[in-house]
């Protein structure tokens, strides 16, 4: 009986099975697991209906984030190891190069749905929210458009020196 938390993957690596390939990443099947938790394929599904592209949006996401995790290198040596996993990618190196402005355009609404499958799963808080609120300052005796004389963090009136 396999748990909601247990994953089992059986491999018999014997000599006389020469048409296996053991080379191949197994690697991202956990992160295929968390992938399809939260809901990503669903998620590309809906943006592509939207829109007008012969390319599977989910399968490129899928491969350039599985590379990125498990072999980090440019989209195009990522795309030249697609055939480095256990199951295969049937994209293009046009559709990667094509979905990256799409990427782009479905940023926000990905960060939405990430936020929301996180929050629905794991019980995320973000009622109270922190941030880095660290200030940059210039100390120059020339001011310009970029630097200009204000208050230190000691609170005291810093004097130009012209």
């Amino acid at each position: 009986m396999i748990t909601k938390n247990q994953v089992n993957l059986t491999l018999y690596l014997s000599d006389s099975n020469d048409d296996m390939e053991i080379d191949k990443n197994y690697g991202y099947f956990f992160l295929e697991r968390l992938y399809n938790e939260l809901s990503l394929p669903q998620f590309f599904k809906s943006q592509m209906r939207k829109r007008k592209h012969v390319f599977d949006l989910n399968e490129v996401f899928q491969l350039l984030l599985y590379g990125r995790i498990l072999k980090p290198a440019s989209k195009k040596s990522t795309f030249e190891n697609k055939d480095e996993y256990f199951e295969s990618f049937k994209v293009t190196i046009n559709s990667i190069y094509e979905s990256l402005s799409l990427m782009k355009d479905i940023k926000e609404d990905l960060q939405q749905h990430l936020h929301e499958q996180v929050s629905q799963i794991h019980g995320r808080d973000t009622s109270l929210v922190f941030f880095d609120v660290t200030n940059y300052y210039f100390e120059s005796d020339l001011e310009n458009n970029l630097k200009k004389v204000g208050i230190s963090k000691k609170k005291e009136q810093r004097q130009s020196y012209k």
